[in-house]
């Protein structure tokens, strides 16, 4: 995982970039080896509960797209279409602006 500036929205001054495998990631969370700065450290959280977060939601839109292929009713297929367009635009969102815009809408 290479964590840099643009990765990160861009707040990350170019002096802290840092380059670090995942394996050592999760090590490093579990510890909190301070090794770089707080803000730093900060940035890669938010970095990798964004990338779980993603996983999540895409994986909601999987779960909710085999609901409407074995959906029983018309209305039930209305909602559950309704459910995966709310959840694409979270997605889309979550691209976009990644995690501090969430819940300003």
């Amino acid at each position: 995982v290479k964590v840099d500036a643009k990765d990160v929205g861009g707040r990350v001054p170019h002096w802290a970039q840092v380059n670090v495998d995942s394996k050592f990631l999760l090590e490093w969370q579990k510890q909190s080896i301070p090794l770089v700065s707080r803000c730093v450290r900060r940035e890669v959280r938010a970095r990798v509960d964004a990338m779980q977060k993603r996983k999540e939601i895409i994986q909601k839109g999987k779960e909710l797209s085999k609901a409407v292929f074995f959906a029983k009713s018309k209305e039930e297929r209305q909602r559950l279409v309704a459910s995966m367009v709310s959840n694409a635009s979270s997605l889309h969102r979550h691209l976009r602006g990644g995690v501090e815009e969430e819940g300003h809408e």
